[in-house]
């Protein structure tokens, strides 16, 4: 072996098993910020079977998930954080599609509840959102709610520092109670904000009236 070759080798050798290690890169707060919008940004890169646009998407999204006080227009041109006129488009066009339908409100016959159509339901159910799902429900569950807790506080943080409603589901609202056991021996749940009485569907949906149960203040009326 030349004395060259055996050389190289001994600092191929020294490179493999005793180079320094780099550090591990440590992100701020501007890579985080970034890596959020790069998955909104991939997520919406597919539109489905459907052809649906993002914003289409978005709004079948959330009138799929938001309870019957918040499926309006101008609840979720709160959520989408623009003018009701812009979103009026969108949802004019999922009605005409027939993903949409529009019925007078119990609470207030002045106002307008969108509901989800059967087609609307089986896009849903086709969501090209569920791959990202799918990646997340693979984490293991600690992971998961840790994930939970920490991107929920920056959206409420956010949402207040924009003076912009936080959105979130009644079982983690402060305006939510349970009042006297009923004659079946359950508790019925209800909303103090709205003074309505709050089924298990309910629950679980989005409200625009939401206030996180830990928040210092209640929202304003």
């Amino acid at each position: 072996m030349s004395a060259l070759r055996s050389v190289r080798m001994c600092t191929v050798v020294a490179l493999r098993y005793y180079a320094p290690m780099p550090e591990p890169y440590e992100f701020d707060g501007a890579d985080i910020a970034e890596l959020l919008i790069q998955i909104g940004r991939l997520a919406y890169a597919e539109s489905g079977e459907a052809g649906l646009t993002p914003t289409q998407w978005m709004a079948l999204r959330y009138f799929a998930r938001a309870n019957r006080f918040s499926r309006t227009v101008s609840a979720f041109a709160d959520y989408h954080a623009t003018t009701r006129g812009t979103v009026s488009q969108t949802v004019k066009t999922l009605t005409e599609r027939g993903y949409l339908s529009r019925r007078r409100s119990e609470s207030d016959g002045r106002s307008v509840r969108l509901d989800l159509t059967e087609k609307g339901r089986d896009a849903i159910a086709a969501d090209p959102l569920s791959r990202l799902i799918g990646l997340i429900d693979a984490l293991p569950s600690d992971a998961q709610q840790s994930l939970a807790i920490e991107i929920s506080g920056i959206a409420s943080g956010l949402s207040q520092a924009l003076d912009r409603p936080a959105f979130g589901p009644c079982r983690r609202c402060r305006f939510l109670t349970n009042d006297e056991q009923s004659a079946h021996g359950s508790a019925q749940a209800s909303c103090r904000y709205l003074n309505e009485p709050l089924d298990a569907e309910d629950l679980a949906r989005l409200c625009v009236n939401y206030v996180a149960a830990s928040a210092l203040e209640s929202r304003p009326s």
